[in-house]
């Protein structure tokens, strides 16, 4: 009995198990509701902003050539006038890039001028979209997006032309 005993002992069990099966995710998406924020203009007045100097020291020429350095310059020279007024945006926003003058003269020779116009404005009174309260305001700005949408035209002169 004890060998009996014995001899079961010694023996070496290994327990293997294979399964196959198919993985599928579901597909996992974050849905965010809408924000709105009210625009509330800062001044009443247009503000016309001091030139902010892009590329100064550079060749009115070797500026022009990089079209990237331009649009660069030009958001920069907005990111600038909105935070001198403590704003979120220039509203009605004009802007104007010129070579750099000094004194009523134009100095080819060291950078450029870009002068930035419009109205600060601040986003206030932030909540999530409410369908009571926002959808009329909300259908008649998508209603009016559409105009511009080249697909909804081409279905519009296909309809006039049945």
């Amino acid at each position: 009995m004890v060998l009996v005993a014995l001899s079961a002992s010694a023996q070496k069990y290994v327990d293997i198990h294979t399964v196959q099966s198919r993985a599928m995710e579901p597909m996992q998406q974050v849905l965010v509701k809408p924000l709105v924020a009210d625009l509330k203009i800062i001044k009443n007045e247009k503000v016309t902003f001091p030139p902010s100097w892009q590329f100064k020291g550079i060749k009115c020429i070797d500026i022009y050539k990089e079209e990237k350095a331009i649009e660069n310059a030009i958001k920069t020279a907005i990111h600038e006038a909105a935070q001198r007024e403590d704003a979120d945006m220039i509203v009605g926003m004009n802007y104007e890039v010129r070579s750099h003058t000094e004194n009523g003269v134009v100095n080819y020779e060291n950078g450029i001028d870009i002068i930035i116009s419009g109205y600060p404005a601040k986003f206030t009174n932030w909540r999530t979209f409410n369908e009571k309260e926002d959808i009329g305001w909300a259908t008649i700005l998508i209603d009016a997006q559409r105009v511009y949408d080249t697909d909804d035209m081409l279905k519009g002169l296909q309809d006039k032309n049945k």
